[in-house]
């Protein structure tokens, strides 16, 4: 049986991999369109964490591992960072942790497939001209 029944999303993942992993402190200074090309998570201040986030989010979207595989991962690196996602957190806080993993994981892996899509979808314009938004 087939590892991963749902085709592989190639431009999804080229989204993401072209993204360059910015700490939040310094997402305000980016300019003219910069943020398309910029990975960040809230409240990670130290750019350290923000790549092993980008690294192990492009991973899994790679591998085609799901939220499951994302948030066990994650947790490994969260206790061996010291990083709960603000200061006021620790690994006692479950529910917040768990929420807060799905809402990265959701919201890079919908963006980078909503992005691939467009991408898809522009490339043929030629035969295509007219969308259709439901």
């Amino acid at each position: 049986m087939p590892k991963n029944i749902i085709p592989r999303p190639d431009a999804a993942i080229s989204y993401v991999k072209r993204k360059l992993p910015v700490a939040t402190g310094n997402w305000d200074q980016l300019r003219h369109g910069e943020h398309v090309h910029a990975f960040t998570v809230s409240h990670s201040i130290n750019e350290a964490v923000v790549d092993d986030i980008f690294e192990n989010m492009s991973k899994h979207m790679e591998e085609g591992a799901g939220l499951g595989a994302f948030k066990r991962d994650m947790r490994q690196l969260m206790a061996a960072k010291g990083w709960y996602g603000r200061p006021d957190k620790t690994a006692a806080d479950k529910q917040y942790i768990n929420w807060r993993l799905r809402t990265i994981y959701q919201t890079n892996i919908l963006t980078a497939y909503s992005a691939g899509e467009t991408r898809q979808m522009l490339r043929q314009t030629h035969l295509f001209p007219y969308w259709q938004y439901k």
